[in-house]
């Protein structure tokens, strides 16, 4: 190998070298700050996404849910069994290595004692389209001196409805949203 063509190669190694060492040189604990700088990280079209794979896994099926949990790039979703009455699966699903995988996982039985009269719902019965709005709102109702919203779950008790958790450094509140979208109270 020439003196030129082999200085050329050692520069493009070095170069890969640095760049690799760039890569991914943020720690866990500076991006969960920089995701709570930005409110957050909870995501509408995340929650959009996680629901319209289990209905693809589904092939058809109605999906009736009892909650949907949500985190920065993770979404959770307990699920009744079609074909059964009282047997709940937990799904998954995620956009980030870091936060337990991408995509939808593999169910996971979930022990279930009680009956899910008055607990099951379908996702259309819900303004997941709104999320975004919900936390924006959440954000300025809880008024916490250096809020983010750490997450949010859809369930039903009696009626459908949305709770994001605002927390800071010292207090924790909850938002609460009817499934339209339309705040309804913050409490502790």
């Amino acid at each position: 190998m020439g003196g030129r063509s082999w200085s050329t190669a050692f520069a493009a190694i070095l170069g890969m070298a640095v760049l690799g060492g760039c890569i991914g040189s943020i720690s866990d604990e500076d991006f969960d700050r920089k995701v709570e700088e930005r409110g957050g990280g909870l995501s509408e079209d995340l929650v959009q996404e996680a629901v319209a794979a289990l209905q693809e896994e589904f092939h058809g099926q109605t999906v009736e849910f009892t909650s949907i949990g949500i985190s920065p790039a993770r979404i959770t979703m307990e699920v009744r069994v079609a074909g059964t009455a009282e047997d709940l699966d937990m799904y998954a699903y995620g956009s980030s290595g870091a936060h337990g995988g991408v995509g939808l996982s593999d169910p996971e039985p979930v022990p279930n004692q009680k009956s899910l009269e008055g607990e099951l719902f379908r996702a259309n019965q819900v303004e997941l389209d709104q999320l975004d709005e919900m936390v924006d709102e959440a954000l300025a109702e809880a008024d916490l001196a250096g809020g983010f919203a750490e997450g949010a779950s859809i369930s039903r008790t009696g009626t459908v409805g949305v709770s994001v958790n605002v927390k800071n450094e010292r207090r924790t509140v909850y938002a609460t949203f009817d499934a339209n979208g339309t705040f309804l109270e913050v409490r502790e």
